[in-house]
């Protein structure tokens, strides 16, 4: 762009000159002696009409094709100020969109960081409550072997017992028919 912008103006420059340099031919009027005649009016007469005046086409053949270049550093510096311009909206946008992502994924992270961190606790009161459940259980096991050993095991045989419940049974109701009888 600076090269563009320094080529623009240096043609700028050059055409300015050079339209000044072939107009002053064309403007230049010849000098005049004492009498009033120039150097027209004492030259022998040419065979051709009109006035001389010089490379004009040769000039505007130069500061044309000058023109041309110079065109064609405007084009350019448009066309990279225009692209510039929508690279830079495309990166506004680009970069836009990516600290709207990154700011959600950090939100996501915070939020299954503190997932985790539940799940660590949950995994952890599991574990005591695992703990406090094989204690109970051993406990009640142990519970269970020493009523095993005074029900089941016991002194007697299933028989025996049986048999002894049904005296208990037989002492029981006569109790009961002792006490009925006493109400009345």
């Amino acid at each position: 762009m600076e090269e563009a912008k320094a080529g623009k103006d240096a043609l700028e420059q050059a055409i300015e000159v050079l339209d000044g340099f072939y107009g002053l031919l064309q403007k230049k009027k010849a000098p005049v002696d004492r009498e009033g005649e120039s150097l027209e009016d004492l030259a022998p007469k040419t065979s051709y009409d009109g006035d001389y005046g010089g490379k004009k086409d040769a000039g505007k053949g130069v500061i044309g094709l000058l023109e041309v270049i110079l065109d064609d550093f405007e084009r350019t510096i448009d066309n990279v100020e225009g692209e510039e311009g929508d690279a830079e909206s495309a990166f506004k946008d680009f970069k836009k969109e990516t600290e709207e992502s990154t700011e959600k994924k950090g939100e996501e992270k915070e939020e299954k960081e503190k997932t985790i961190e539940e799940a660590t606790d949950d995994i952890a009161k599991a574990k005591e409550d695992l703990e406090g459940a094989d204690d109970m259980h051993k406990a009640a096991m142990e519970e269970l072997e020493k009523l095993q050993a005074m029900c089941v095991e016991g002194e007697y045989s299933w028989e025996e017992r049986a048999k002894k419940r049904e005296e208990e049974i037989e002492a029981l109701k006569g109790a009961l028919k002792i006490l009925e009888e006493w109400k009345d």
